[in-house]
Formats: structure tokens, C-alpha cells, sequence
């Protein structure tokens, strides 16, 4: 369904006026959406975790953009509280990003626990109804 999700977001931010980048959190992403979404602006996040505490300790995007002031589309099956998201959309604004989106199939509803809907630093979110139960106006249901 990310598939689904972030083809839809590509085409509704891709009118060819502004850079517009696929950034996959992690190697998992990478791999499950990479042979699935035929795209070339690929940016891809390594990250180290603290498997004690759960927390990750660092987090680098490998690529390279060509413009300041690009859109980003960070891709994933499942959002819980949005940390991974978090670093990664921060790092993206070192980058230069503009405006940072997020598509994942499964959003749960610990999100509001997170920092995720409580700054600016993602401008909405893309999931289905698989398994989130409240609203949000920075958050977009598709239903399944």
C-alpha cells in the first residue's frame, strides 16, 4: 500500500518545476520498496541503533541532491511514534529540503505520544485506515 501512497504523492508533487526525492528510513525500506517503485531520486538513510534502549543513536542519508529548497517523500510500512522520521526529516532539512512528506501503509495511534505531529518538520502524512483510529489535520486516510 506504500506503493500505492507514495505513487500518488509523486504524481500530485511532481510537476516537473521542483526536484521531488524517494528517501527510504532504513535498509528494510530500501529493500522492500526499491524493486517497487521504479524512481531515480533515491535517498536512503542509515541508522544505529541502542538495542538496550531502543533509541537510535545516528542517523545519515546516503545521496546526493541537486538543488536547495527539494521535496522529500520518506517511505515506510509503519509508523509508531515517529522517531526514525523525526532524525530523518532533520537531517533532510540540513540538506536543504523544503517540504518533507511522509507515506506509510500503517500508522498507529501512539503517533500522538511523538514529537511527529507537534512541529513542522514533516508537512503531512500519508497512511490507510488499517489500523489508526483518530484525526489529525497534518494526517491524510486512504482507506483500504
Amino acid at each position: 500500500m506504500s506503493k500505492i501512497l507514495t505513487e500518488h504523492l509523486l504524481k500530485k508533487l511532481n510537476n516537473g518545476k521542483e526536484d521531488v526525492y524517494l528517501v527510504y528510513p532504513d535498509a528494510g525500506a530500501a529493500k522492500r520498496y526499491g524493486k517497487d517503485i521504479s524512481y531515480e531520486k533515491i535517498l536512503t538513510a542509515n541508522k544505529e541503533r541502542d538495542f538496550k534502549t531502543g533509541f537510535i543513536k545516528k542517523l545519515d542519508i546516503n545521496g546526493s541532491v541537486k538543488s536547495k529548497n527539494f521535496k522529500a517523500i520518506i517511505v515506510d510500512d509503519l509508523c509508531s511514534k515517529g522517531g526514525t522520521f523525526m532524525l530523518a526529516a532533520s537531517r533532510l532539512k540540513e540538506m536543504g529540503a523544503g517540504e518533507i512528506y511522509l507515506a506509510v501503509t500503517h500508522l498507529e495511534d501512539t503517533v500522538f505520544q511523538g514529537d511527529l505531529l507537534k512541529n513542522d518538520l514533516i508537512k503531512a502524512i500519508y497512511t490507510t485506515n488499517s489500523i489508526l483510529s483518530k484525526e489529525h489535520e497534518k494526517i491524510n486516510v486512504y482507506e483500504i
